[in-house]
């Protein structure tokens, strides 16, 4: 397992090339496409983008414009702070948290509409969540049939084909991972001295704590925590 913070740029790598330069206005959040690993999607506060390392080219897929909220086909959709997204397995479908909708954005990478999830009404903030998201891999739930997603109030799953929303565990966090037998979800915990990462058991509600530390200024540092596989 590996804890970082997510810094206004940085660099990114590519299997294919040695490194790419992320200008300031970029998230470090990169994700791979399973079915072409010399490509991956960027996202910044408002759109996500497609690198492609054979053309060493980076294009907007969605989004792009002044924040917003409206769903749409391309550069017509809208975002208002884009957080994480997960690639699906295919390739075919994004899952991007957009906190200052409080919702869970759908896109389609093939014809690359955006359509919205319904909201979870446990976030009446606009800062509430969502932020982190990750696949729910408990082995009771079919793959890549609901999301675990890390919101200031809570740690929610949400279902994908009903769209419901179930709260987890009642905490603040931004972060959220999940082991590869679903059972324990790692949380890193923000806006608290001192900032720590827990590990909550769903088999017995017991939550215990792996690390933790004081961070000078904790409420303006986004932590993302994930599992090695």
């Amino acid at each position: 397992m590996w804890l970082d913070r997510v810094p206004g740029m940085g660099m990114v790598m590519g299997p294919e090339k040695t490194e790419l330069t992320i200008s300031p206005h970029f998230k470090m959040r990169a994700r791979f496409e399973l079915s072409r690993p010399d490509c991956f999607y960027l996202s910044d506060f408002t759109a996500i983008r497609y690198y492609d390392a054979k053309t060493d080219t980076v294009s907007v897929m969605v989004g792009g414009g002044s924040p917003g909220g409206g769903d749409g086909v391309g550069c017509t959709a809208s975002f208002d702070g884009i957080c994480d997204f997960l690639v699906s397995g295919d390739g075919k479908t994004l899952w991007v948290s957009d906190v200052g909708n409080r919702s869970i954005r759908r896109v389609d990478t093939n014809t690359k509409a955006v359509t919205t999830c319904a909201p979870n009404e446990d976030w009446p903030l606009q800062r509430d969540g969502p932020y982190q998201l990750v696949f729910d891999r408990s082995p009771l739930a079919a793959p890549e049939s609901s999301l675990l997603v890390a919101g200031y109030l809570n740690i929610c799953r949400f279902d994908i084909a009903s769209g419901e929303w179930y709260t987890l565990e009642v905490t603040g966090h931004r972060g959220v991972a999940c082991t590869s037998a679903g059972v324990i979800i790692y949380l890193s915990c923000f806006e608290q001295l001192p900032a720590a990462v827990h590990t909550f058991d769903r088999r017995t509600s017991v939550i215990g704590t792996l690390w933790q530390q004081s961070v000078e200024n904790s409420s303006r540092c986004h932590f993302v925590v994930n599992v090695m596989q």
